[in-house]
């Protein structure tokens, strides 16, 4: 990413002979920078005052400077596999790996088909339009991460890939860490158990066979003539009550 960006710094210049120079950055005065030459190293806009030959002082105007920065994206989920009706919460986090300060930054992530938006929590100075799937971040700093959580309900059908990317206005010589996805398996209702046997008369003595049906892997606890517990395996069970 860093290693093979090109443009990791500028040089601006303005006429010798006008000194004493004052830069901005942004609309704020650079200290130390007094000379008709600048080195910089940050995205953004940047003008210098000169002062004329009268004594006035005369400011340029605006040059806007982009420099290359890696913008990446990662996003996980909080479980793998989740009821249908249940939610879900993803965590995605835009990161600048740098070298340079990153702007017009933003996360489209539109949650699929296979979820229902229920709420979101973007971090300060920033916003998340669920419409759009649109986070906007705007001005990212070099080494610094945000996080948003977007928490979702798993419908019935659908895709259930959700996909996160991010961009900016800067150049971007690492393209492969802009896109990033995880997806959830969705998991019917368990079956309520229910509990059959037969009604013909039972000899004292005798054994007694129920069947308890439901979801396979469930563990029913049962009572009565006999108490337990049973785990359901292809979709029934089997109880035997001894000695009525």
């Amino acid at each position: 990413g860093v290693g093979s960006c090109l443009k990791q710094s500028a040089v601006l210049t303005t006429d010798p002979g006008f000194s004493p120079y004052v830069w901005r950055y942004n609309g704020d005065i650079i200290s130390g920078e007094t000379s008709n030459t600048i080195t910089v190293t940050k995205t953004g806009t940047y003008t210098v005052t000169s002062t004329l030959s009268c004594g006035v002082s005369s400011q340029s105007s605006p040059i806007t400077v982009t420099l290359c920065s890696d913008v990446a994206v990662e996003k996980k989920v909080n479980v793998s596999s989740q009821c249908i009706g249940s939610d879900v919460v993803f965590t995605v986090t835009a990161k600048n790996l740098g070298p340079s300060n990153a702007e017009g930054v933003s996360v489209t992530d539109k949650l699929p088909s296979g979820y229902t938006y229920v709420s979101s929590t973007a971090p300060t100075g920033t916003s998340y339009d669920s419409n759009t799937g649109v986070w906007t971040i705007s001005g990212l700093n070099s080494g610094a991460s945000l996080d948003l959580t977007i928490t979702a309900k798993v419908s019935a059908s659908g895709n259930y890939t959700n996909t996160a990317t991010i961009t900016s206005s800067n150049t971007d010589d690492a393209p492969g860490n802009n896109s990033a996805s995880v997806s959830v398996t969705p998991n019917a209702l368990p079956t309520a158990a229910s509990f059959s046997g037969t009604n013909t008369p039972i000899c004292s003595g005798s054994n007694a066979v129920f069947t308890i049906s439901g979801t396979s892997g469930n563990v029913v606890t049962y009572s009565g003539a006999a108490s337990g517990t049973v785990t359901i395996t292809g979709g029934s069970a089997t109880v035997t009550v001894s000695n009525v």
